[in-house]
């Protein structure tokens, strides 16, 4: 157990609001499900597109990868196709024009919804 003097360091030594903000993210932050779904557009997007390689990258279990998936999948925000290669069908995905809309959409709304960080006033 930590001693006051300990703690009274401990939070002085956190400093701006945003490296406050950045410490509570790093230990319990959990994205929501629009973040979620904005990144597994903007790795799609950005040339990931096949199924494992997405998951990886998105930071998701296999299930509730599939289950992301499968509802973007069906609002149409992704389509799918089959590739073949070395003689193997594989399933890939890519991001719809409508996907593509909903990513810019929902990023404008987060970055103005995202904390403005303080000023220093010394």
């Amino acid at each position: 157990m930590k001693n006051t003097a300990e703690v009274d360091q401990s939070r002085t030594s956190i400093g701006t609001a945003e490296d406050r903000q950045q410490e509570f993210r790093s230990e319990s932050y959990r994205r929501s499900k629009m973040e979620i779904y904005l990144d597994i557009l903007w790795i799609i997007k950005n040339g990931a597109d096949r199924p494992t390689r997405i998951m990886y990258k998105a930071n998701l279990s296999w299930k509730p990868f599939q289950e992301n998936l499968k509802f973007m999948i069906e609002r149409g925000l992704i389509a799918t196709s089959n590739s073949e290669e070395h003689d193997e069908t594989r399933k890939t995905y890519q991001i719809t024009p409508k996907g593509d809309e909903v990513m810019k959409y929902f990023t404008l709304a987060k970055n103005l919804l995202q904390p403005i960080s303080l000023v220093d006033r010394s």
